[in-house]
């Protein structure tokens, strides 16, 4: 699956962009203007364990990666 995108606030100037689903379940998510480019891709490695990485750059050269893992509490299993 694809789409387009739009990320914006009142803070700071809106960016339009694509996602896509891939086959594995992954998110990932590109939104560019004409001075910055956000990539960022998010999916589960279980059904609790999440992960999430992104890229920015910016016209002077400078690049910005950040990884972030993110651990669910699941319910409770109900006895059988």
């Amino acid at each position: 699956q694809t789409g387009k995108i739009l990320r914006g606030s009142n803070a700071q100037s809106s960016l339009a962009g694509n996602y896509s689903l891939g086959e594995d379940q992954a998110l990932t998510l590109i939104l560019e203007d004409n001075t910055n480019y956000v990539e960022e891709r998010i999916w589960f490695a279980s059904d609790n364990f999440r992960l999430r990485t992104s890229l920015i750059k910016s016209p002077n050269g400078f690049s910005q990666t950040t990884f972030y893992s993110e651990i669910r509490k699941l319910p409770p299993k109900e006895a059988a």
